[in-house]
């Protein structure tokens, strides 16, 4: 009986310490889509769970005490991506603070699960001399002063309180500086009581020359909606409405060009620079003739990784360096752009002892305290140890000579009879057979293993290719059925399964891997209609559309990323 019991005991323990990593396994995300709003604008917090929710939704009443919840919508998903399954469920809430400062959005609870607590900072609402309009446009700098190089965001606001039809919009181009796009979002914003629809995109700008930036008018081209024509004197239904050309004012940043006390090698106008390392090994286990890899991540906070200069290595005896191709890399959000560059060397110390790696530095201009700084990787000493296996009979002193004597009875000693010869050159042989055995065995092994991969590999690119085929024909049947909001939904999956390794997470970014003026006009027409809330007198085009997709399908599929566009400051070799 002791023993059952203990077996019981010892098993519900297992549960009890199972559950916690159940739980575990399964994570609630939360996100938001600025995290800096005025007073009376909206923002969208977005719950992400990682699996199919089943009952009630989280708890959102820790909101109240800083956000009304003007909406709350909650969507399931399932989808493929490269043979891959993926569950989740989402919970997107439209919030309007209540006041201003720097607001908490609480964790959330869901079945014991919680999502991190957010910070979003509330300002007060700037007066506007546009408020009393209907639609109007505005556009703003992020500073009016920079240095040659440095990061400038430029933001343009799109404000309506009536139902558009259309909205396009010319292509930003800036003389003598390198444009990123950072994001686009949409919220509510109330000015003087009056509550306006409101699109928000934000550029990044690197001036390349010192001067004056000017920043040309940005052209908005937005169709009115007005009411359906009376249908007995109109029998086609002709909407009322106007055409309206917004222009953003013209803007200019004064340049100066890098500072004269600047001593740094590079000029790195950044608000953050920092130097991180990670190694394949511990440093401390270096031997002879053995590479352990460096891997260096040089981050700068608005720069772009075609930006950032390459690493210096001093020479240090006894050592030797590898160095591979480096990867940049940028991340893009609503505050700029983080450019990454990431460096791997192979480390091989060529002989045993102390060993000092040395120091790495890199000055940079912090464009926050407007003075030069540096960040260092500190030195690392190690002790290398011997190789394992290496042969220390040279260094041995060689023997004395002998007598003859000594000679004689060495001869002696060293006769063996021939069946003892015999014996040792059949163990040999039988040795030999059974390493060319395994030798045979072992290449038999890889091979199959290689085969074996091959055919993995190429049911990959199959499922791939079923997967967009799968979406391709869900795109069409929505296109078809002429429901606007199905169709985007089904244009974006497909996009996902298109471009598997891109970002393909609206219509703007599915337009930008079409390639393509025509297509990228259609979405941004369909996004539109989307966004009026109603459908349009005039069908959107799906036709249209579904044939430059054809085209794009008929051309050969490249499935890897292209690369950065900025071209590098720094090449390499």
């Amino acid at each position: 009986m002791l023993k059952k019991a203990l077996l019981c005991l010892s098993k519900a323990t297992a549960i009890l310490l199972l559950c916690p990593a159940i739980a575990l396994a399964i994570s609630l995300t939360a996100s938001v889509d600025r995290s800096t709003i005025d007073l009376e604008e909206t923002l969208q917090l977005t719950l992400k769970l990682d699996t199919q929710a089943n009952g009630k939704g989280p708890d959102f009443s820790a909101l109240d005490m800083n956000f009304d919840i003007i909406s709350n919508n909650r969507s399931s998903q399932y989808r493929s991506v490269n043979g891959k399954a993926e569950s989740f469920t989402e919970w997107k809430l439209i919030l309007s603070p209540k006041k201003v400062g720097q607001l908490l959005i609480p964790s959330v609870n869901y079945q014991g699960i919680y999502s991190e607590a957010l910070v979003v900072e509330v300002k007060k609402t700037e007066p506007s001399n546009n408020s009393s309009k209907d639609i109007f446009i505005e556009s703003s700098v992020s500073k009016s002063s920079v240095h040659v190089q440095e990061q400038i965001i430029f933001t343009v606001k799109l404000f309506t309180s009536i139902n558009l039809r259309s909205i396009n919009s010319d292509e930003l181009t800036v003389d003598d500086a390198l444009l990123v796009e950072l994001s686009e979002q949409r919220y509510q914003k109330r000015l003087n009581d009056k509550p306006y629809a409101v699109i928000e995109i934000r550029y990044a700008l690197f001036p390349q020359t010192s001067g004056v930036l000017e920043i040309p008018p940005l052209i908005y081209s937005v169709a009115t909606k007005g009411r359906v024509r009376d249908p007995w004197s109109d029998p086609f239904g002709t909407q009322t409405g106007e055409m309206k050309r917004l222009r953003t004012q013209p803007l200019t940043v004064t340049v100066k060009p890098a500072e004269a006390s600047f001593t740094g090698s590079s000029w790195l106008p950044s608000s953050q620079l920092s130097l991180n390392e990670e190694w394949s090994s511990d440093p401390s286990t270096f031997k002879v003739g053995e590479p352990i890899t460096r891997v260096i991540t040089l981050a700068a906070k608005g720069l772009t990784g075609a930006q950032l200069p390459p690493l210096k290595f001093a020479a240090e005896p006894g050592v030797k360096y590898y160095p591979d191709q480096a990867q940049t890399q940028d991340q893009n959000v609503e505050q700029g752009v983080t450019g990454l560059r990431t460096e791997t060397i192979a480390v091989v110390p060529m002989k045993s002892g102390p060993l000092t790696l040395p120091a790495i530095s890199l000055s940079w201009w912090n464009t926050d305290t407007q003075r030069q700084e540096k960040t260092t990787l500190p030195a690392i000493k190690v002790e290398v140890a011997e190789a394992a296996g290496v042969d220390y009979a040279q260094a041995l002193p060689a023997p004395l000579p002998q007598t003859p004597t000594q000679v004689e009875e060495n001869t002696k000693q060293n006769s063996a009879p021939p069946l003892l010869w015999m014996t040792i050159s059949a163990v040999l042989a039988l040795l030999s057979l059974a390493l060319f055995i395994a030798y045979w065995r072992l290449k038999n092994r890889v091979n199959k293993g290689l085969i074996d991969s091959k055919i993995e590999h190429q049911s990959s690119l199959r499922t791939e290719h079923e997967d967009e085929q799968k979406a391709f024909q869900a795109m069409t049947e929505a296109c078809k059925n002429g429901d606007l909001a199905a169709t985007r939904e089904k244009i974006i999956a497909w996009g996902i399964s298109r471009w598997p390794n891109k970002h393909s997470t609206n219509l703007t970014t599915v337009g930008q891997h079409f390639d393509s003026e025509d297509a990228d006009a259609l979405l941004q027409e369909l996004d539109a209609s989307i966004y009026r809330g109603t459908q349009n007198s005039e069908p959107w085009p799906a036709d249209k559309f579904l044939n430059l997709v054809k085209d794009l399908r008929s051309k050969k599929v490249t499935r890897r990323e292209s690369g950065s566009k900025l071209k590098a400051l720094y090449p390499t070799n």
